[in-house]
């Protein structure tokens, strides 16, 4: 089998080669047989002789040549059909910026390729979900003005990530355009009545993944009603009656909530989500204008 991986965005393909390469060990295990060839400076007469061996020990072999678009892939495109059709050994070709001697090798060799994939500068939107992508998975949740001013500074994938660990380790607060765990509809849930800035931060992080804004809104219309029943019943000093259907943990969040809230606040609350559902109801609004114009009262 032979993939190739190649583009001028050389972190988005050295990231990718990593990720086969963990990949192909975990898979494999003891029987792990890797080898690394750079076309620039390996002689890759051999590489004939890797791939069409493989022994009842180490029956699966990858081999990743690095900067393979060169001169001497050009003596082994005899043995690409043959390459091609190998179960138990895998190759790898990458390459980065292509000029017109790569390209044409590319054109040469596409035919033969099982996978290829290429990483171009990624732009626009597609480029600041790669960056808040980035982000989530080093731990890091960042604000939209975050994600647009990297990707407004560069197209430079290796310094975006830089910048994205300046923040990170810089250890700003969800203020400041960093969250210090994913926040869930139920953290929006905890400080939507009483943080107003921090809800909004939330609240556009949770948009900006694609979380449905009716069950958003649903969730914290159901919240703000069971507030009023739980704070009516702690000042009647009596336990909330089963029949209203509030689940236990639920009742104890809330709970912890209605203490910081007074009667007049909860209730405010519970009027504004009413008017609210109106408005959607009849057209006049979307949920997610809806939350945010309640926030920003």
């Amino acid at each position: 089998m032979i993939y190739a991986l190649y583009g001028s965005d050389t972190y988005r393909s050295r990231k990718k080669l990593n990720e086969i390469v963990e990949a192909y060990r975990q898979k494999t295990g003891a029987d792990f047989d890797f080898h690394r060839l750079d076309a620039r400076e390996s002689d890759l007469g051999g590489l004939k002789g890797m791939m069409g061996t493989s022994s009842l020990f180490t029956p699966k072999k990858l081999i990743v040549v690095e900067y393979a678009l060169g001169g001497q892939m050009e003596l082994m495109l005899p043995h690409a059909k043959v390459w091609q059709d190998t179960k138990d050994q895998h190759l790898i070709l990458r390459h980065e910026t292509l000029d017109a001697s790569a390209k044409k090798q590319l054109k040469t060799w596409t035919p033969f390729f099982t996978q290829s994939q290429e990483f171009e500068e990624l732009k626009g939107s597609k480029r600041e979900a790669w960056i808040r992508k980035e982000a989530i998975e080093r731990g890091g949740f960042l604000s939209d003005s975050d994600v647009r001013n990297i990707a407004a500074k560069t197209s430079d994938s290796w310094f975006a990530v830089q910048e994205i660990e300046k923040i990170i380790v810089g250890g700003k607060t969800e203020h400041h355009g960093i969250f210090a765990k994913a926040p869930t509809i139920f953290d929006l849930g905890d400080v939507f009545f009483t943080d107003k800035k921090r809800a909004l931060g939330i609240l556009h992080y949770l948009f900006a993944g694609d979380e449905d804004e009716f069950g958003i809104f649903s969730y914290l219309a159901n919240r703000s009603r069971a507030l009023v029943a739980i704070k009516q019943c702690a000042l009647e000093k009596r336990q909330v009656p089963s029949w209203f259907g509030i689940h236990p943990f639920v009742a104890k969040k809330t709970g912890e909530l209605a203490r910081v809230l007074t009667p007049a606040q909860c209730g405010f609350f519970l009027s504004r989500f009413f008017e609210e559902d109106f408005r959607i109801k009849v057209g006049l609004s979307q949920p997610k204008d809806s939350l945010v114009r309640m926030l920003m009262e």
